[in-house]
C-alpha cells in the first residue's frame, strides 16, 4: 500500500514545494550579475603590487573576530589588532559586465578613517593579496 504525497500532504503542501524551487531557481539565475572578490590583507615586507585597484566604499565596520575574538590573536595567521571589515564596489569595470564586489578584512590602524563613499586605491599582488591601501584625493 503506497501512499502518494499528493494523498498524504494534499496539493498545498507540492504548491509550497515548486514555490520554493521556483524563488531558488531566480535567485540563482539573478544572483549571478555580480562577482565577490575576497582580499586577504599581507604586510608589504619590500614587495611591488602587480595592480592596483579604485574601489568605492560601501560599507566599513570592526570585525568582532568570531568567538572569543579568535580571529584577532597575533598568533593567528591572519591575526591582527583592531580589524575592520572593507565592503566595497571595483571601479572602472567595463560596461555590460558583472559588477564585482570587494570584500577586505584589514587593520585599523593602516588605513584609518575610511568612511562610506571614500574611494581607495588598493595595491594588489597576483590573486587576492592587498598590500597597501590609500584614500584617492579629489574624487
Amino acid at each position: 500500500m503506497s501512499i502518494r504525497l499528493r494523498d498524504r500532504f494534499g496539493y498545498g503542501f507540492a504548491r509550497y514545494v515548486a514555490a520554493i524551487l521556483m524563488t531558488c531557481g531566480v535567485a540563482l539565475m539573478f544572483g549571478c550579475s555580480e562577482k565577490v572578490l575576497e582580499l586577504r590583507w599581507e604586510w608589504p615586507a619590500g614587495r611591488q603590487p602587480s595592480q592596483t585597484l579604485e574601489v568605492r566604499v560601501d560599507k566599513v565596520k570592526a570585525d568582532g573576530g568570531g568567538l572569543f575574538g579568535i580571529r584577532n590573536s597575533p598568533s593567528m595567521a591572519d591575526g591582527f589588532p583592531n580589524p575592520m571589515i572593507l565592503e566595497g564596489e571595483l571601479l572602472g569595470v567595463p560596461s555590460g559586465q558583472p559588477s564585482v564586489r570587494v570584500h577586505l578584512r584589514y587593520p585599523a590602524h593602516d588605513l584609518p578613517a575610511v568612511a562610506v563613499g571614500d574611494r581607495l586605491g588598493l595595491a594588489v599582488l597576483d590573486g587576492n593579496v592587498c598590500i597597501g591601501a590609500s584614500k584617492l584625493a579629489g574624487r
